[in-house]
């Protein structure tokens, strides 16, 4: 911890102070430019070590943690003596590189998903069943089913493009709860902010139906709270 802590304040006093010495003991612009590229470099190094690879030991630590909210219940889902074909994936809301563009959904955790077109689907928080989930902000599992919708029905109500539609092919219903974290107001009064997805959808006609059943939606919707645990650190 102490060593991430003189990383972080390396990676940000270094730059200030080559920013400095430049500006005032730098004659000639080339210097002045080779001491800004090297305090960027000296920052995206620090960075890396400080910033990026504590978040990596921490995503490992999150991702275990679902699957062992997640696997079992897979696992021994039933409907009729059958096993229902169902996936997991848990979507986090991210800001672009730029805040010109509206938020996205990424895919943080999935399960059963790997191979599948749609795995690591990024889009618009606008779009889809879980944007229209999303924008109502109340924790409960929403449920719809997609056999009924044509490719362009699809696009229409969810505002998918061509290739999300093609990359969303065999998915026939879908489960979509909001994620949110505990925090607190500037004033110090908690609060709970938005900061994803829990989706559970299905491939076959017994996922449909394990998953419009009201015992499975509350069962989502109490799987959704546990999953927030998760993002509590």
């Amino acid at each position: 911890m102490y060593s991430r802590y003189v990383l972080a304040l390396a990676g940000r006093a270094i730059p200030l102070a080559a920013a400095l010495m430049a500006s005032l003991y730098a004659n000639q612009p080339q210097y002045k430019v080779v001491s800004y590229i090297g305090a960027m470099l000296v920052l995206a190094v620090t960075e890396y070590y400080a910033v990026f690879r504590p978040s990596k030991s921490l995503r490992d630590v999150r991702e275990k943690l679902l699957d062992g909210f997640f696997k079992q219940w897979i696992d021994t889902a039933t409907i009729n003596g059958r096993k229902p074909r169902l996936r997991v994936n848990v979507m986090l809301k991210r800001f672009p590189p730029t805040r010109l563009f509206r938020p996205t959904f990424v895919q943080f955790y999935q399960l059963g998903m790997a191979g599948y077109p749609d795995a690591n689907l990024v889009f618009s928080i606008d779009k889809g069943f879980g944007g229209k989930v999303f924008k109502k902000q109340r924790q409960e599992a929403n449920y719809r089913d997609l056999r009924g919708l044509s490719t362009a029905d699809q696009m229409r109500e969810f505002g998918w493009s061509d290739r999300e539609i093609e990359m969303l092919q065999g998915v026939n219903s879908v489960v979509s709860v909001p994620l949110f974290r505990s925090t607190r107001t500037w004033g110090g009064a908690p609060r709970q902010i938005s900061i994803g997805l829990l989706n559970v959808d299905s491939l076959d006609a017994d996922g449909a139906s394990f998953l419009a059943q009201e015992t499975t939606l509350n069962y989502i919707t109490g799987l959704a709270r546990v999953v927030q645990s998760a993002f509590e650190v």
